[in-house]
């Protein structure tokens, strides 16, 4: 789900999915069949809390309208104007908070989800955001239900454009893409959505569905990391459920995906996730959706073109358990779509196949970015040993700007006096 315009083109090819991977993994644990009918009779009781829906929530502002004090108790606070997206769980609407004289983008439910089980993984989510008070995270602005019954959140509106549309242009070459967006600025960027990440990491917390489309990149230079609704938690608390006299039902965490269930998107998958194994889903898992999503960004090519079929996607990547690419590869691809070599590298380690291989979390992934970045470039070949002299002779430069001076001086003139001298040599040959 992303909150940029609904006009904006979808790649059928990186959608999220949700599918049971009945031959990858084990069958349910049968320690949440207790929990799970505990959730199907709350079903008839959430329908018919949804047929006594209230009413829409009314501005509580007043206003001053042509000299007058206005109190409009009757208007109601959220009116749509389009539609932003949708996805199978929920829908995003642009509206506006005549409250707040604001544009705000709202997260319905959609109305066929109407399960108590839909409610608490919708509710997750809620509350997933609204802990995450990042400046690169959306921030949840309000909740509640409409006069439909449906459950929504309220968040910020984020101007700009997808980082899945910002590919498309530089793949097509717009010369206005190519300007704004070179190499440095992408890295930047995605500077900005290894922070956010690394902020949900260190709370225990993997997004699980990192991909272009679910970043936004504003008109001023904001990234936002988007549509939280697969987010799970690594240190999940148990989630008590009562039976209708009260008494505690059979528990596990209700929030946990099954084991055997595939939960994303299959292009930015690591192998873990593809193969169904939740159990071993975290930190390193993003780390590797990321890993994939930096070498789109930078060299505007994605390591698994040419793979057509969900099926087809799923099984290349669960069976992935050594790099399918060589350092010559790599050298190859970074010659081809001029991405910096030291990226490379980079990239390279964060789509190991062993998560233990990989970058421990997006906070070690960010740090190493940065030191690439500042030009601290580890030696790892020609081309990076190369880069790494350049840098230090430029820093030595900045450290002792005087005899660099001198030295440049002197340098110079020596040249022009042995220039001159070989000039005077050939006149006195010539005569």
């Amino acid at each position: 789900m992303n909150l940029s315009s609904a006009s904006e083109p979808r790649r059928p090819a990186a959608e999220t999915v949700d599918v049971s991977s009945e031959t990858m993994a084990a069958p349910t644990p049968s320690t949440s069949l207790g929990l799970d009918a505990t959730l199907a009779a709350d079903d008839a009781r959430v329908s018919q809390a949804w047929q006594a829906a209230p009413g829409p929530r009314s501005t509580v502002l007043p206003r001053v309208e042509g000299g007058a004090i206005v109190r409009e108790s009757n208007r109601a606070r959220y009116e749509t104007v389009e539609a932003l997206g949708e996805g199978a769980m929920g829908e995003v609407m642009l509206a506006t908070d005549h409250d707040i004289d604001r544009r705000v983008a709202i997260k319905r439910m959609r109305a066929e989800h109407r399960g108590t089980h839909a409610l608490l993984r919708f509710a997750q989510e809620i509350r997933t955001v609204g802990n995450l008070e990042h400046p690169n995270i959306v921030p949840v602005h309000d909740v509640g239900v409409d006069e439909h019954g449906q459950h929504y959140f309220v968040m910020k509106y984020v101007e700009g454009e997808t980082l899945a549309r910002v590919i498309e242009r530089l793949q097509a070459g717009e010369p206005a893409a190519l300007r704004r967006f070179p190499h440095e600025v992408r890295a930047q960027i995605f500077l900005g959505v290894l922070r956010a990440v690394q902020y949900a990491h260190a709370r225990g917390i993997v997004h699980r569905d990192l991909k272009p489309a679910n970043i936004m990149v504003g008109p001023f230079g904001e990234v936002m990391v988007m549509d939280w609704g697969l987010a799970k938690r690594t240190r999940d608390a148990e989630v008590v459920v009562t039976d209708e006299n009260g008494e505690r039902a059979p528990s596990t965490s209700s929030l946990e995906t099954q084991h055997g269930t595939v939960m994303g998107t299959p292009h930015y998958m690591a192998p873990e996730q593809a193969r169904g194994e939740t159990d071993r889903i975290g930190p390193r898992s993003d780390v590797y959706s990321l890993s994939v999503l930096f070498h789109e960004l930078v060299s505007l090519r994605h390591y698994l073109d040419g793979k057509k079929t969900l099926n087809e996607v799923l099984a290349y990547v669960a069976t992935m358990d050594i790099h399918p690419r060589t350092t010559v590869d790599w050298i190859a691809d970074s010659a081809a779509t001029k991405m910096p070599m030291e990226y490379v590298h980079f990239i390279r380690r964060g789509m190991e196949p062993n998560p233990d291989d990989r970058w421990a979390d997006a906070g070690a992934m960010a740090d190493a970015l940065e030191d690439l970045m500042s030009g601290r470039i580890a030696v790892q070949c020609h081309l990076s040993f190369t880069k790494r002299v350049a840098h230090e002779v430029l820093h030595a430069i900045d450290r002792h700007q005087i005899a660099a001076s001198v030295f440049i001086v002197g340098g110079v003139v020596a040249a022009l006096a042995g220039l001159w001298s070989g000039v005077g040599a050939l006149l006195r040959v010539a005569g």
